[in-house]
């Protein structure tokens, strides 16, 4: 399995917690900005722009573990 380099940019596909609080369920979002500092990521979910740290996030992933990354 490869290793990620996870830095998310503008347009990444990520999964997020389907819930705040004890989420085992995880959705899609596509990152549409991302702070300064790399750390507060604006997400598109379910038409709905939200702000989440890096650290809820988690890079999609193919069968042979490369991350998907949209338009890159």
């Amino acid at each position: 399995m490869m290793k990620i380099d996870w830095m998310p940019q503008l347009g990444d596909l990520v999964s997020v917690p389907d819930s705040v609080l004890f989420s085992r369920n995880r959705r899609y979002a596509i990152i549409v900005d991302v702070s300064l500092t790399g750390q507060l990521l604006e997400i598109l979910i379910e038409s709905t722009f939200m702000y989440i740290h890096k650290d809820e996030v988690l890079p999609i992933t193919d069968l042979e573990g490369r991350w998907i990354q949209l338009g890159r």
